[in-house]
């Protein structure tokens, strides 16, 4: 079933790799075994995994050239350079952009290092950039046309539809990442990675992390149609079916917005409750129900950079997984701030790339408490770019992270003052309520915290 990158050899933050097996890209196939001084440092603040990730996908551009030259017949026009032409549609099978990647954390400190956080766990922003260069790579070789006269397609993310932690991150055990394309639209694919921790006393691996990522293929800036999928498989056929779910349920959820729609009829009970109540503050908490009620519009938390060039993707443009990253930790920030104790992330869902950024810019991270229930906190992130000369911004991306605080004591709740306060309430609330259903779906040892 295709590559398996083995990181066993990282080492001073330099990714080995063996590849093997999968004709793609071109239709070549690559084995490469990287180690010791000699092989490329990773790219500047990333991890070995997405370095490494990104490193193979340029070599397998690299490959098609000398392939090339080496054997002219392979292609039709021998003697000419890759041409303006657009790939060929071609029928793929899942296996075809099956990717797998151990980290072993237990015995590898150096990797380890890389992925740590203050108190010992590992940094969920980190894995957060491994998952989407990950779903880059694995869109890369589906849409690929094994022809070495066409010029490549640009596979951007155009959205992530959900990103669930199944279980508790430890860093102590290895972990395997593991996808491929399991549907695929005109322009659009899905791309589904697992990210599974290694037992130690049962020697299996346990679902860790379930991840879906839509990613669109583009064809001088605009979205052009992609390889065909063909299922073989029992299991293969059941990916692609729930793809098709997917797919419908993003369009019922289109509609239901509350941008579209206006909240149901419980929905505007919950928001009545709300306003009738008396207001309680932090100098004016319920004795007996120990209760806080905190205005949404004092839950904002921001923090301003630049994306410098060290943030690029292989486009050029602003990495996504950056974005994901910095905008997961700002909302953990805000969630810590919020519980006054330690969260832990539970859902990333319906993350939105509405625009690329551009290297240069000055990026804004807004996050937001929007919706409280128990122990769990929804924070929305928004990020907006920053014309300096006007001062004017464009919002170019939207996140929604659900946290957890077993921890906290006390009840402590948000409350919006605005209509526009109370929509995205509501909003919070069916994210909330969409994480526990799927946990219920997927048996996840974590839903006992929704």
């Amino acid at each position: 079933w295709g590559d398996r990158i083995d990181c066993s050899m990282l080492r001073t933050f330099k990714a080995a790799a063996l590849v093997s097996g999968r004709k793609c890209n071109k239709g070549r196939s690559l084995s490469t075994h990287h180690h010791g001084k000699d092989h490329h440092e990773p790219h500047s603040g990333r991890t070995a995994i997405t370095s490494r990730l990104w490193e193979l996908r340029a070599q397998l551009k690299q490959s098609e050239h000398a392939s090339k030259a080496a054997d002219p017949s392979a292609a039709p026009a021998a003697n000419a350079t890759p041409t303006n032409t657009p790939p060929f549609i071609v029928e793929k099978k899942p296996k075809d952009s099956y990717v797998e990647i151990t980290m072993p954390f237990s015995t590898d400190i150096v990797l380890r290092e890389q992925y740590v956080n203050y108190h010992g766990g590992l940094r969920f922003g980190k894995i957060l950039e491994d998952l989407d260069a990950m779903a880059g790579n694995i869109a890369h070789c589906h849409a690929d046309d094994n022809n070495p006269t066409t010029r490549p397609l640009t596979i951007v993310t155009a959205s992530v539809d959900r990103i669930d932690l199944l279980s508790k991150l430890l860093a102590d055990r290895d972990m395997r990442m593991r996808g491929c394309v399991s549907h695929v639209g005109n322009s659009s694919m899905e791309v589904r990675v697992d990210v599974e921790s290694l037992n130690p006393v049962t020697k299996t691996f346990d679902p860790l992390i379930l991840a879906h990522f839509t990613m669109v293929a583009l064809w001088d800036g605009k979205p052009t149609p992609v390889n065909k999928l063909i299922p073989q498989t029992e299991h293969e056929k059941i990916l692609f079916e729930h793809g098709e779910q997917n797919k419908q349920k993003r369009k019922e959820m289109t509609k239901r917005s509350l941008t579209v729609r206006p909240p149901d009829a419980e929905e505007v009970a919950l928001l009545h409750s709300l306003f009738i109540e008396p207001p309680k503050t932090a100098s004016a908490v319920d004795a007996a129900a120990k209760v806080i009620t905190i205005p949404m519009a004092e839950t904002e938390l921001q923090s301003t950079c630049i994306a410098h060039p060290q943030e690029r993707n292989t486009n050029s443009k602003v990495f996504g997984g950056w974005l994901m990253r910095m905008a997961g930790e700002l909302a953990w920030s805000n969630a810590h701030s919020w519980f006054g104790t330690r969260p832990w992330f539970l859902a990333l869902d319906d993350v939105h790339f509405y625009k690329p950024v551009d290297i240069g810019s000055i990026v804004i991270f807004n996050s937001q408490v929007i919706y409280t229930e128990g122990n769990n906190a929804v924070v929305q992130v928004t990020t907006q770019v920053l014309n300096p000369r006007d001062g004017t911004r464009h919002k170019t991306n939207s996140f929604f992270f659900t946290f957890t605080c077993p921890e906290r004591t006390g009840d402590k709740r948000v409350k919006p003052n605005t209509y526009e306060e109370s929509m995205r309430y509501i909003d919070g609330r069916r994210r909330l309520n969409a994480g526990r259903d799927f946990a219920k779906s997927m048996q996840s040892r974590l839903l006992k915290f929704y």
